[in-house]
């Protein structure tokens, strides 16, 4: 190998041995990322299921029981608040009226659900296999006016809640059955899954809470035996 030769490998050494060196100094200048401090996950709190209500409030009924019940408290969502002055007209929520049906093709259409009603009934058979013979309305009107009407025993008919201690309200059945000659207004603050809002009376939205406020304490007090002084302890 030549002296030529000799100083041009020495070149390549040393030209690698300053590679080396930058990468150290390159390596010794980069900054390590610091992992965060490890931190501690707070316990859960263990929450018992007899101390969990759970409340499913429903447009006819609402359900209210603690979790570990395996049926709960059914009773209709319903309130009677009694009159605040005397001579108060008397209001009461509609149940089963829907917007629409007092339009003037309303009866129209009753009549003709009314066929169709009559009609799928007739085209059943009976349980022996024959079908039914069809009978006229006029045949039926002349059997009607043959038979004497029953007379039902006073014990069968509606039993009207005892208002004569004058409560402020009344829930669920007995809400239900309170007597329309009573001072009475009765609200059914859930109707078809939303908010009862009207623009009658006990229909602001302050007013359907309350309901709610009162039909469910109600009954967590009354039935579930859980003062409300006591909720605090309770989740739902």
């Amino acid at each position: 190998m030549t002296q030529a030769e000799k100083e041009v490998e020495n070149g390549k050494e040393k030209e690698k041995d300053r590679d080396k060196e930058k990468e150290k100094e390159q390596q010794r200048g980069v900054k390590r990322p610091i992992a965060p401090a490890a931190i501690a996950e707070p316990l859960q709190e263990q929450i018992q299921s007899n101390f969990v209500i759970v409340i499913h409030p429903g447009s006819r009924t609402v359900r209210i029981g603690r979790a570990t019940d395996t049926v709960p408290i059914t009773i209709p969502h319903v309130i009677a608040r009694r009159h605040k002055q005397s001579g108060q007209p008397r209001y009461e929520d509609t149940w089963l009226l829907r917007d629409g049906l007092n339009k003037p093709e309303s009866n129209e259409q009753r009549q003709n659900g009314l066929k169709m009603v009559d009609q799928a009934i007739w085209s059943k058979k009976m349980s022996n296999g024959m079908r039914r013979t069809p009978v006229s309305a006029e045949q039926a009107r002349a059997y009607n006016c043959q038979i004497r009407p029953a007379v039902l025993d006073s014990s069968s008919r509606v039993k009207w809640t005892n208002t004569s201690h004058h409560p402020a309200y009344l829930v669920g059945d007995e809400a239900v059955y309170v007597n329309p000659s009573d001072c009475y207004n009765v609200h059914w603050p859930v109707v078809r899954g939303q908010l009862n809002v009207h623009s009658g009376s006990g229909g602001s939205l302050t007013a359907v809470l309350a309901d709610l406020e009162t039909i469910w304490s109600h009954v967590i007090q009354k039935h579930l035996d859980i003062p409300l002084k006591d909720l605090k302890y309770y989740r739902s």
